[in-house]
């Protein structure tokens, strides 16, 4: 299932640590998709390519960024 990114307490060194992203759409905030894929690693959390059973969040990059 997909959780609401909001909904995330960002206090702490890895906020996203366990969370797994599966990010479409355009990139407004970000150069390219490694960028933004260190990013979320950087805080703990994973991106994978596709969606499957366990993915936290999937979002476009309108919505995440």
């Amino acid at each position: 299932h997909c959780n609401d990114l909001w909904q995330i307490d960002f206090k702490g060194d890895f906020p996203l640590l366990g969370k797994i992203f599966v990010v479409t759409g355009k990139l407004h905030s970000f150069n390219n998709r490694d960028q933004l894929k260190e990013q979320i690693e950087s805080l703990g959390g994973k991106v994978s390519g596709s969606v499957s059973t366990k993915t936290n969040f999937q979002s476009t990059t309108k919505q995440l960024l």
